[in-house]
């Protein structure tokens, strides 16, 4: 999970993430899919939070730092910045800023709470 914190996820990646977590989770668990345990059972005796909460709330931790930053720091002025062109084809249909600000939505609180503005 090294350097997350500016990921945006499509919905291939996040299923790609879940896989490769779950194989993990079961492979630590010593069970197969034969013995037919399911996914939230298995992560609920291993007491393990999913990839995709922590990652989420790393990213709303650098997204309030990188907010509470002066205006002439670089992060932030990459943070705000705003292109003059379309996005080109097949890029991300959602922008770190957008999937930020549904996550704030998703925990009840807002943009200023987070940002600390």
């Amino acid at each position: 999970m090294y350097g997350h914190e500016p990921w945006a996820h499509t919905s291939r990646t996040k299923s790609k993430l879940q896989v490769a977590e779950i194989r993990v989770l079961r492979s630590i668990k010593g069970v197969t899919k034969l013995d037919r345990l399911g996914n939230v059972n298995i992560r609920n005796e291993l007491d393990i939070e999913r990839v995709l909460d922590l990652i989420e709330r790393g990213q709303l931790r650098w997204y309030g730092h990188v907010k509470r930053m002066e205006d002439h720091r670089s992060p932030k002025q990459f943070l705000e910045w705003l292109p003059n062109s379309r996005r080109p084809v097949g890029g991300p249909r959602i922008r770190l800023r957008d999937k930020n600000k549904m996550a704030i939505e998703k925990r009840s609180s807002s943009v200023q709470e987070i940002g600390g503005q």
